[in-house]
């Protein structure tokens, strides 16, 4: 089992049987629509040039980090999902 905390990936060992593979795949298949979602909005922010000459730099710059923060998330659930079987 696994999940993301702060940008951190924590991996719990499961004994056979003490968890359902396929509630694991649910779990990471949403927290997969949830980042796709999220990484969306931030790149049309990114992407409107409206909002990139307008907002201040330091609001621009959270925006970029919390972006690449998630498409690493989103690249670890990917990966959790391979090791399922999951393509």
């Amino acid at each position: 089992m696994s999940g993301l905390a702060g940008g951190v990936q924590i991996l719990v060992p499961l004994s056979e049987g003490a968890a359902d593979r396929d509630e694991e795949v649910r779990r990471l298949e949403k927290q997969m629509k949830s980042l796709n979602d999220d990484l969306q909005k931030i790149e049309r922010k990114l992407n409107n040039e409206s909002f990139i000459s307008k907002a201040p730099e330091d609001v621009v710059d959270k925006e970029r980090v919390k972006y690449a923060a998630m498409k690493e998330d989103l690249r670890k659930v990917r990966e959790r999902m391979e090791t399922l079987g999951v393509a």
